[in-house]
């Protein structure tokens, strides 16, 4: 065994292969213990001055029986960068090598550490550790520098890691994005090309790291089309992105995801002419696009929101918007639909999806069962408790001017389904053109904002007064007089008004207001409708009673008269029942039995009434009655004339056109009266 020291002056080292001249290392010193059976070197307290920092290792190179074996570990207080790259062996870990030798910028490098294993017929194994601070660092060629780095760095079992801890970027828009906890590593150094793994941790404003993140060739935000202003919001983001190890990346070959914090968010410009705003959402990128996830407002109301934009060919088609939404009254108010006022109470949940277009208003589809919400229309007898289920769908173009291109609803006892159109002053009118009520109502309505209210004009379709409801709620109503079109309007299994032409108006326990028809299309009237105790009453008059009466189906042998009916509804009664009251004067009738033509004659009044008209004339009709969907029953009916005088009391039935009537008969009445 031999004990011995050795010094070089000067020693040039070309391992860096890099650079045009070589390292010079000065006063190079080691002590050193040789054995030669078997050959044993033991490098002891081996000292380089590296350009004025000593470099100190200790090692052995042993002569074994499979080859020779060599064991080195080195390390130094500190070092510069370049110094670094110059050292590093080309051909140990070169992709690793020329990865930081394009990116690692500047910076000191503290506590260095490496170690070296070698056996013949290997490859060497290379260990290296390191710290630095007052970096300069790029982790991809198009991103900007991170500055004021300090972090560390190892390579051990063929893998590369990078930390961050302290260090940042700053934005194209001057926001600073704080990059602690940015990592890089290589999983494996020996691939040609390597493949690297960056997690990139930024902390800022969400326009700033959206901002980073939309340089090449992450490109998040040009590939959704979008601006990185969509939104204001602080952000913590987490960006993993694999890419091989060259100097030209192909885009396609790269895979990135993105997931961030954000808190605080307000944006105008995600829907237009609408604010949406969130205490706290996820945000999620990925090659095929990006979303959002979360809780939200939109105007005030709440939201779930699920935002999605995708990249490539479809990015021009804009991203969406989907979740769950809370429908009150004030939801309906702040997507641009009136309600009468108390039409709704409570609160539904609801679902809808909102269409964010590149060009033009956002687009928005809600749909709701509707359990949760009252609605009611009291002065058409009309309610939805809160438990029972509908049907909603609305779809709405938003913008400064709202379009509400479909409104559908459907719950028990009510159907409608129209749009609504807005202007820069607000709501015009809604169009419907199908709205049906219990079964008693099927016809279109237009509505539209008046001084006294909202105008509502009902046009065509048919209402039946036989199953009519309207209850005996109290109340107003925001509707004002309605303007009536129907085509026709039931009052029995055999009598209608059609077509029917009126003005009415709800009030608190029926309609009011004025009316023209004709007697199942025949005989014109005209009428009045006024709140009665169980519902509408109404007063039909004409000038002509004989077409009335023929045309209602009760006798063609009529002629000339007047007539004025009031039908008042029954309470405690089947639908449709109601009691009446008529009066019909100057009639005459043709064709009476011949009994009744004799009595005439008898009578000088009559015979002088013969001879002036065909028939025979009453001066006076009238009387009570009762009339339900299948019958007429007729009370205390009396006709006057002045030559004969009948009571009668009975009934007829609709059906089967029969009569079962009982009464008096007086003729010469103008003296037996």
């Amino acid at each position: 065994a031999f004990l011995g020291q050795f010094k070089v002056d000067k020693l040039d080292y070309r391992g860096g292969g890099v650079i045009q001249e070589p390292v010079a290392f000065r006063d190079v010193r080691a002590d050193l213990r040789l054995r030669l059976d078997p050959f044993t070197a033991e490098l002891a307290q081996i000292y380089v001055d590296n350009d004025g920092t000593p470099v100190r290792a200790s090692g052995t190179i042993e002569a074994r029986e499979g080859g020779w074996h060599l064991s080195i570990d080195a390390n130094s207080p500190g070092i510069h960068s370049d110094r670094v790259l110059a050292l590093w062996p080309v051909k140990v870990s070169p992709i690793t090598r020329g990865w930081l030798s394009r990116n690692l910028k500047a910076g000191a490098v503290i506590n260095p550490s490496a170690a070296v294993r070698f056996h013949s017929g290997e490859k060497p194994e290379i260990s290296l550790s390191f710290e630095f601070e007052d970096g300069r660092a790029r982790f991809l060629p198009d991103m900007p520098e991170l500055t004021d780095v300090v972090g560390k760095a190892t390579m051990r079992d063929h893998s590369f890691t990078l930390l961050v801890e302290q260090g940042g970027v700053t934005a194209s828009n001057g926001e600073y994005i704080d990059a602690a906890g940015s990592v890089f590593s290589v999983p494996d150094v020996r691939p040609r090309p390597a493949w690297g793994d960056i997690r990139i941790v930024a902390r800022g404003t969400l326009e700033g790291a959206l901002t980073v993140l939309d340089n090449p060739p992450i490109r998040v935000m040009e590939r959704a089309k979008r601006s990185p202003d969509i939104a204001e919001a602080d952000a913590v983001a987490t960006a993993r992105v694999t890419l091989p190890l060259e100097r030209e990346i192909n885009e396609d070959a790269l895979e990135y995801s993105v997931v961030a914090q954000l808190s605080d968010v307000h944006s105008d410009r995600l829907v237009e002419g609408r604010v949406f705003s969130a205490s706290a959402l996820e945000l999620k990128a990925d090659n095929e696009g990006i979303g959002v996830v979360g809780d939200a407002r939109l105007d005030g109301l709440p939201l779930t929101a699920e935002w999605r934009q995708s990249f490539g060919e479809t990015a021009s088609e804009g991203g969406r918007i989907t979740g769950n939404v809370t429908l009150s009254p004030e939801g309906f108010e702040t997507f641009g639909i009136p309600l009468p006022s108390g039409f709704a109470s409570g609160a539904a949940e609801g679902q809808y999806d909102l269409r964010l277009p590149l060009e033009g208003p956002a687009r928005l589809s809600v749909t709701s069962d509707l359990t949760g919400l009252t609605l009611a229309i009291p002065s058409l007898g009309w309610r939805k408790s809160a438990s029972e289920e509908g049907k909603l769908n609305v779809d709405v173009a938003l913008g400064e001017t709202p379009d509400v291109e479909t409104l559908e609803l459907s719950a028990p006892g009510l159907t409608l389904g129209g749009d609504l159109e807005f202007d820069a002053e607000g709501f015009q009118a809604a169009e419907f053109e199908e709205v049906a009520v219990g079964d008693w109502l099927q016809t279109s309505v237009r509505l539209a904002p008046s001084a006294g209210g909202t105008a509502l004009s009902v046009n065509g379709g048919t209402v039946d007064l036989r199953r009519i409801d309207l209850g005996s709620g109290s109340g107003g109503s925001d509707f004002g007089p309605m303007a009536m079109q129907f085509d026709r309007v039931i009052l029995s299994d055999s009598l209608a008004l059609a077509p029917f032409a009126g003005r009415i108006g709800p009030g608190p326990f029926g309609l009011s207001g004025d009316f023209e028809a004709r007697v199942n299309g025949g005989t014109p009237v005209s009428g009045t409708l006024a709140p009665a105790n169980a519902g509408t009453a109404i007063r039909v008059q004409s000038s002509n009673a004989a077409g009335v009466i023929r045309d209602a189906g009760l006798t063609p042998n009529a002629r000339e008269g007047t007539l004025d009916v009031v039908l008042t509804p029954v309470a405690n009664a089947p639908e449709g029942t109601y009691d009446g009251q008529f009066l019909i004067e100057d009639i005459r009738l043709r064709k009476a039995p011949l009994m009744a033509d004799l009595l005439d004659a008898i009578s000088v009044v009559g015979l002088i009434d013969q001879l002036a008209g065909p028939g025979i004339k009453f001066d006076t009709i009238d009387g009570r009655f009762r009339l339900t969907p299948r019958r007429l029953n007729l009370i205390q009916a009396a006709a006057v004339g002045g030559s004969l005088g009948i009571s009668a009391d009975g009934i007829y039935d609709f059906s089967s056109k029969a009569l079962d009537f009982k009464g008096v008969i007086s003729p010469v009445y103008f003296l037996n009266g």
